[in-house]
């Protein structure tokens, strides 16, 4: 049976996207009171819930929420535990980009491709009480 493409927002937040465009299901970060995309190892507010237009506003799934995020590459299965990459898309946590990095969130499924909306269970969990 095929997994549906669900949202669960439980922990939704609203902010202003900054000078550039960023597609839905990226991880995001605030910038100087605005939106941007996150890179690997920074701290975001979560995964966007639709496209963020540059100065407007954006919905956010934060922790608890189960959302649409943008596979890195097609090696997410389903049930692994997801990291941030350098351009705001979701990756596996052994591919870990530095060690401050945290776990944003659960696989729900896997990816096919890279640039793939995958279902993905927000989290915000330091990599340091990941582990152990």
């Amino acid at each position: 049976m095929a997994l549906k493409l669900r949202n669960n927002f439980v922990n939704v937040d609203t902010y202003v996207v900054g000078d550039t465009e960023i597609p839905k299901g990226t991880y995001v970060k605030l910038s100087s009171s605005v939106l941007v995309a996150a890179g690997a190892g920074e701290d975001g507010e979560g995964i966007t819930t639709e496209i963020g237009y540059a100065g407007k506003e954006c919905r956010v799934a934060g922790p608890g929420s189960t959302c649409l995020a943008l596979a890195h590459d097609n090696a997410i299965t389903e049930g692994l535990y997801l990291v941030c990459s350098s351009t705001g898309r979701v990756d596996g946590a052994a591919t870990m980009y530095s060690a401050s990095q945290k776990i944003i969130g659960k696989a729900k499924m896997a990816s096919s491709a890279a640039g793939q909306l995958i279902s993905v269970f927000v989290m915000d969990i330091p990599v340091a009480k990941a582990a152990g």
